[in-house]
């Protein structure tokens, strides 16, 4: 029989092509792989790899194996994700990744028409960027996110369930000159002083490029990670924003404020993200079905 461990071992050389990075990966000393590779080896007499003092080389022979190793190590990991999400705990557990601007609406509804029904759930809610859950779903952190999807995604790793599309639209104080237009044009923006979400916001990968696919320079004045400080700019001045909207919802604050679509329409689809393969519990699936009901 295959020693798991051995097989763990061994795919951390071949992931590498180094002894020292899969022994610091795996916090096990080089001796120890580099014994248990040897006592595959031999139980089997097959060579499987080749070290020097510069690398580690795969024989044709390892290279073969190792397609097999892979698809065993995977299935050894489906199969404890399946165990732990038997357990009684992981079950009452949701550790959720929401957008502050697109789960606004509902949150409050999970609270009080989903959440009651799961008196004993131990709920975490994480909120942020889209780029801030996937660092949290690839680190464990979170196992669902409902956020803004970016144009690409690493597909290999992660799966998108979409739900809705908001549009972005121009955010101002009802005195902004421009307040009195049905639509705004980018060309009408270029000179404005503009505030915007930060780098990791999805709205402001998409704004910025309607500034460049239309020629214009944005006169970006101030970086808000948090859209409520961003909203706050606009109450205080004469700044312009960007705000996503969709028929059933306006972002919390901006109830004062002037919004205006663009006269060349910018979408973001908004959905669900999870890590590829991960197999949803019963409760992480009733948010899903319960946030999608919503947008029919």
């Amino acid at each position: 029989m295959l020693d798991i461990k051995k097989l763990t071992y061994l795919d951390a050389v071949y992931r590498h092509k180094n002894f020292t990075k899969a022994s610091e990966e795996l916090y096990i000393s080089q001796p120890a792989i580099s014994t248990a590779i040897s006592s595959l080896e031999k139980e089997y007499k097959v060579r499987l790899l080749t070290r020097t003092p510069k690398d580690v080389t795969f024989t044709p022979e390892g290279e073969k194996f190792m397609i097999h190793v892979s698809r065993i190590l995977s299935n050894c990991r489906e199969a404890q994700q399946a165990l732990a999400d038997m357990s009684e705990e992981t079950r009452n557990t949701l550790r959720l990744g929401i957008s502050p601007t697109l789960g606004a609406e509902f949150l409050p509804m999970l609270y009080d028409e989903l959440f009651p029904a799961w008196p004993n759930a131990r709920i975490f809610i994480d909120e942020g960027t889209c780029q801030n859950h996937i660092d949290h779903l690839k680190a464990g952190i979170i196992n669902l996110a409902y956020n803004g999807i970016p144009t690409s995604i690493d597909t290999d790793s992660l799966e998108i369930l979409p739900v809705t599309t908001s549009e972005i639209c121009v955010l101002m104080h009802p005195d902004h000159p421009l307040s009195d237009h049905e639509t705004i044009s980018i060309k009408e923006l270029e000179s404005e002083m503009l505030a915007m979400l930060g780098s990791s916001s999805i709205m402001r990968s998409l704004v910025l490029h309607e500034f460049e696919k239309q020629g214009c320079i944005p006169n970006i004045v101030s970086n808000h990670e948090q859209i409520s400080c961003m909203i706050q700019m606009i109450h205080l001045g004469n700044y312009i924003g960007f705000i996503n909207t969709n028929k059933r919802h306006f972002a919390s604050g901006c109830q004062d404020l002037m919004i205006r679509p663009l006269s060349d329409p910018v979408y973001m689809q908004a959905g669900f993200i999870k890590k590829k393969g991960k197999v949803l519990t019963r409760l992480e699936n009733e948010v899903v079905s319960f946030v999608k009901s919503m947008y029919p």
